[in-house]
């Protein structure tokens, strides 16, 4: 939403500004997802991933889980973690 979006700016300017910003989001729209620089994504109390947005599609997919085409990164990253078999 654009409520979402300028918050997101917001945030964005805050860290620019030398500040650490960290919070929670579920399944953000492309766009904000694809303005974080880092990510930490957890899944069942677990560390899923921890590094650059950049770097996101090309870990999953040397893993056998590729980003499709035109697929919001959010989305495919729910459905990766949902297919995880549990511990």
């Amino acid at each position: 939403s654009f409520s979402a979006v300028q918050l997101c700016q917001v945030l964005k300017k805050v860290a620019n500004a030398g500040s650490s910003v960290l919070f929670t989001i579920h399944q953000p729209a492309s766009e904000i997802f694809n303005s974080f620089d880092r990510l930490i994504l957890l899944n069942k109390g677990k560390v899923m991933y921890n590094g650059l947005v950049a770097d996101v599609s090309d870990y999953f997919g040397n893993r056998g889980q590729p980003l499709p085409p035109k697929y919001n990164p959010a989305d495919w990253i729910m459905n990766v973690a949902q297919s995880v078999p549990a511990d």
